[in-house]
């Protein structure tokens, strides 16, 4: 069996994805966000990191990793157990991609295709639920993560915070949409070209999976990176994972200025260009709406949902013509 990294920006559900994951009998998750740069306990530095990894998926032990004395056998007798997390991808290249292909890791990168909804949760995380909590009168925002607090609650707490959470309505600024969609754009281009790209160069398997196929077919994106990653198959979507949603399923019918944010042409030029940035390098089967909602038809005698998502033989032509297109759009000022 592999094991794998499932690389993310923040508000993807890879935090939930993964702690579903780490519920099947011969999965290891060894950290939780330690791996990432910026974490106040990361477990390397710019200069061992490949070190670091290299011990990490050898032993499946953190501890271990940060000495980088722990030698393979795994942990606690589990010697055939696939080591994987979450992280939030960095390093130089090509010493990454040479550990992981090494480590037989496969790579899976999480994307959240509906940019707008995505705007609109970091908006609600961060401004509105912080702003929300004296009034519900329950403690649990302990950072730009409130999910976190969140699971520590009782149930009777998490039920009384969602009903004032689901019920109110509130309105987004147009300019921190834009700007929000720019960045998610910015982060995901950045990662695909300095490390994705290197990663099929090398061998590396590369999978683009769906936040909406999370929400909406977990059982069968469960199923599929079970079986890319050649795992027994388990009903890991009939477990509920520690860290549940804060915010309502339609979140965006909260929001009292839906229909001009759909309606903004900025807006939807920046959802097309974001679009194009993901086909330029995983060539999606899906269509997309102009009104920014993702539209994805099934077809005929096909899965509704088309594995892996690889950009193996993608011509080199239209990789660059979709960059393009993608960059000219999100750097054009706006008048």
């Amino acid at each position: 069996m592999g094991n794998f990294v499932i690389v993310y920006h923040w508000r993807e559900g890879a935090t939930a994805l993964t702690d579903l994951l780490s519920k099947h009998p011969n999965v290891c998750v060894p950290l939780f966000e330690e791996a990432d740069q910026h974490h106040p306990n990361a477990f390397a530095t710019p200069e061992n990191i490949h070190v670091r990894l290299d011990a990490l998926f050898a032993t499946g032990d953190l501890e271990s990793a940060r000495s980088s004395l722990g030698m393979p056998g795994g942990v606690n007798g589990r010697v055939s157990a696939s080591v994987g997390f979450k992280w939030r991808i960095w390093g130089e290249p090509e010493r990454i991609a040479e550990v992981l292909r090494k480590h037989d890791v496969t790579v899976f990168h999480v994307f959240r295709l509906n940019a707008l909804e995505w705007a609109v949760s970091r908006y609600f995380s961060t401004c509105i639920v912080p702003a929300l909590e004296p009034q519900i009168g329950i403690k649990f925002v302990t950072d730009v993560n409130p999910q976190f607090g969140f699971a520590t609650l009782t149930r009777e707490e998490q039920d009384a915070v969602r009903q004032v959470l689901h019920a109110y309505r509130f309105a987004v600024p147009a300019d921190f949409v834009a700007a929000s969609m720019k960045e998610l754009w910015a982060f995901k281009e950045n990662v695909c070209t300095t490390y994705m790209d290197v990663m099929h160069g090398h061998g590396v398997p590369v999978h683009a999976i769906f936040y909406e196929d999370f929400v909406r077919r977990r059982d069968v994106l469960l199923q599929y990176m079970c079986r890319a990653l050649a795992l027994d198959p388990v009903p890991l979507h009939e477990c509920e994972p520690w860290y549940q949603k804060v915010a309502s399923e339609n979140l965006l019918a909260q929001v009292e200025n839906i229909e001009s944010l759909r309606a903004s042409g900025e807006l939807r030029a920046l959802q097309r260009s974001y679009h194009d940035m993901i086909r330029g390098h995983h060539p999606l089967a899906l269509e997309f709406g102009d009104d920014l909602q993702v539209k994805r038809p099934a077809a005929a005698g096909r899965s509704r949902l088309r594995w892996p998502l690889a950009s193996d033989g993608l011509r080199s032509k239209s990789r660059a013509s979709s960059r393009a297109t993608a960059r000219s759009a999100i750097r054009t000022p706006t008048r």
